[in-house]
């Protein structure tokens, strides 16, 4: 075999539950076919990027759902986003992020975007130092809620050319962690296991001060 190419697709994945289960367990899956002097790829981009992975989930996870919230709520020092709320007194809330589960997947992309082109560019430098040919196109980052996980897609093909034929699958990051909640205005939702948290704030039927029961 003269010249070979394999073109990689990179799949990251995280499993968390919103307001339910949020234990962080990190169990990451990569297989080569064939063992390298040279990182795999996957490889490469999951110890570079997981770190802000993890940070972005737990920012979200302290702060209500968003990484810079607008409407909130000062709790032992964080902001904490406002998911229901009325202004009034007697009157039920109004859910101010009636499409939660498109935006904390927005705000999943956006905290993750630069870092990951930083990723890619030093993963093609260092193929490039290492004799190899390299072709990168760049694509979207596409994150999903699923039921039981979130999937983050780096929708980018990664071309390396060499005397040898390298192959490699794909892995999955995985992050789930349980919790239970606190409160009536303000939500803490708590590992028991490693104390990270998912917290927001919600003002409903609320009564001006004295005719509180």
């Amino acid at each position: 075999m003269k010249r070979g190419q394999v073109t990689l697709f990179i799949i990251m994945g995280m499993m968390i539950i919103i307001l339910g289960i949020l234990l962080f367990l990190f169990s990451p899956k990569i297989q080569d076919l064939f063992l390298t002097e040279t990182k795999n790829p996957s490889s490469f981009i999951q110890d570079c990027i997981e770190e802000d992975i993890s940070l972005a989930v737990n920012v979200l996870s302290l702060n209500g759902g968003s990484i810079n919230p607008e409407h909130y709520f000062v709790y032992d020092g964080s902001r904490l986003e406002y998911l229901c709320y009325i202004e009034g007194f007697y009157q039920t809330c109004v859910v101010q992020q009636p499409m939660l589960k498109r935006h904390i997947e927005m705000e999943i992309e956006k905290a993750i975007t630069q870092k990951s082109e930083e990723c890619f560019a030093d993963l093609k430098e260092s193929y490039e130092r290492k004799g190899y040919q390299v072709s990168l196109s760049k694509g979207e980052i596409d994150v999903e809620l699923l039921p039981q996980k979130i999937v983050t897609t780096f929708n980018n093909s990664l071309t390396l050319t060499k005397e040898s034929t390298e192959s490699y699958k794909y892995h999955d990051l995985k992050v789930e962690k349980k919790v239970h909640s606190e409160g009536t205005t303000v939500y803490v939702l708590t590992d028991r296991d490693n104390l990270n948290k998912f917290q927001f704030a919600s003002r409903s039927v609320a009564w001006p001060p004295g005719y509180g029961f």
